[in-house]
């Protein structure tokens, strides 16, 4: 009997989930387990089981919102574990308008708002808060203790080498030699050449949102800015 344990990477969008997403997926396939995963509605669109062990698989979901009908929201198993994203409010919807298409309809507030909601949502089921700003300054602390929530026991050499691939990730996404190669990549990585837009800068809102969008941001999620440290 195989066991099965499920590894939610949650919370805000624009908030580094996606590099989140693909460390712990390393990490996985580093320590000798078939990995499988899904995004949002699309179940495993990716599954790794090569000369790997089979005593124990890992699906990973990849989930911003939380649904009241899901499972989990109400019936966490013990084998499931949840990571939860978080980033510096101004920064990650910096990021979002970045992308956007038509600059002009893009909602701050609104974006704003669902980022906080898909942050809260998940925070009472979360087994570790993955912080954008904290994996910045210490990468190798930051995946050492994710490591330690799902029992692994990988060196510290395997994980600078994990670190090293999941960060140049973004660069691989300019060398597809057709579309069925870009498409399994992405279904990998869950990453595409737009995923990255500014390198993470950290405070990089300031070179994006005018004036007049940071105080907007800053008026209505004061309390929330404050309370996460990323204001005074």
């Amino acid at each position: 009997m195989i066991e099965t344990h499920d590894i939610y990477i949650t919370g805000m969008s624009q908030a580094g989930s996606t590099l989140c997403y693909n460390m712990v997926r390393l990490l996985v396939e580093r320590a000798g387990y078939p990995v499988k995963a899904w995004h949002q509605e699309r179940r495993f669109i990716y599954h790794n089981d090569k000369d790997r062990a089979k005593q124990r698989e890992y699906v990973l979901i990849k989930q911003h919102d939380l649904s009241p009908a899901s499972p989990i929201s109400y019936d966490k198993r013990p084998e499931a574990h949840v990571i939860n994203v978080k980033r510096d409010l101004r920064d990650a919807i910096a990021s979002a308008y970045r992308k956007f298409p038509d600059k002009d309809k893009f909602d701050i507030l609104k974006a704003c708002e669902r980022n906080i909601e898909w942050y809260n949502c998940w925070t009472h089921l979360a087994d570790y808060e993955w912080v954008y700003e904290d994996y910045k300054k210490k990468p190798q602390a930051i995946l050492s203790a994710i490591q330690r929530v799902f029992g692994f026991e990988l060196g510290l050499c395997e994980l600078n080498e994990i670190i090293k691939e999941a960060e140049g990730l973004q660069h691989e996404t300019l060398k597809f030699k057709n579309i069925a190669e870009r498409l399994d990549f992405e279904d990998m990585t869950r990453m595409d050449k737009t995923q990255i837009t500014n390198k993470g800068i950290i405070g990089g809102y300031k070179d994006t949102l005018t004036t007049e969008d940071i105080k907007l941001i800053e008026d209505a999620h004061r309390p929330w800015l404050k309370q996460h440290g990323y204001m005074k």
